[in-house]
């Protein structure tokens, strides 16, 4: 299996000819985030990506492999869109699921992504972003999460929506904070 796995790196990293044509619509049918409380439509916007100066904004990090660097500056997939978009609207597609209520005018989520990373060894996928609240042009609430997903010994994930479950983690675990909820129940109605 982990032979395979590593096969797999080798393809679909950046040796193989042709980026992945990632996946960005609004459908996901895994397991649905849960909210304790309801939260506004709040515009996701303008997301950052700085990952490790040998990987490109089209390019993930590989972990895990005897040629990968502990900080992930080892390339592992190649995408045709910049990896902000891809993480970008994965979050914006598991806010559109939860939200509830009228469109906040007043609040915008944007997020400072600073890994995005495949592990070659477990098939762990992980996605450490920064969410940043802000109110109109002021940060209200930084929280840095760094969302793993634990993928299955024989589970085989879908390529172009790959970052899904990592990124939807990080959601659940930023709308299950009380400080979060907090602002964005009292400031962004």
């Amino acid at each position: 299996m982990k032979k395979a796995l590593v096969v797999a790196v080798i393809l679909l990293s950046g040796c193989s000819v042709k980026p992945i044509q990632y996946d960005l619509t609004g459908n996901y049918s895994g397991k649905p985030i849960t909210v304790q409380k309801n939260i506004p439509t709040i515009s996701v916007s303008d997301f950052t990506y700085e990952p490790h100066r040998n990987i490109s904004q089209y390019m993930t990090s590989g972990f895990g492999c005897l040629l990968c660097n502990a900080d992930g500056s080892h390339q592992a997939f190649v995408y045709q869109q910049p990896v902000k978009n891809i993480i970008q609207s994965e979050v914006k597609i598991a806010f559109k699921e939860i939200s509830a209520g009228k469109n906040s005018e007043k609040c915008t989520l944007t997020g400072q992504i600073h890994a995005v990373g495949w592990d070659s060894i477990n098939g762990d996928t992980t996605v450490d972003l920064t969410y940043i609240l802000k109110i109109q042009d002021s940060a209200e609430y930084v929280k840095r999460i760094r969302g793993v997903y634990d993928a299955g010994i024989f589970e085989m994930q879908k390529v172009d929506k790959f970052w899904a479950k990592p990124t939807r983690k990080t959601v659940q675990e930023l709308v299950w904070d009380n400080d979060f909820l907090n602002i964005v129940n009292k400031k962004c109605i």
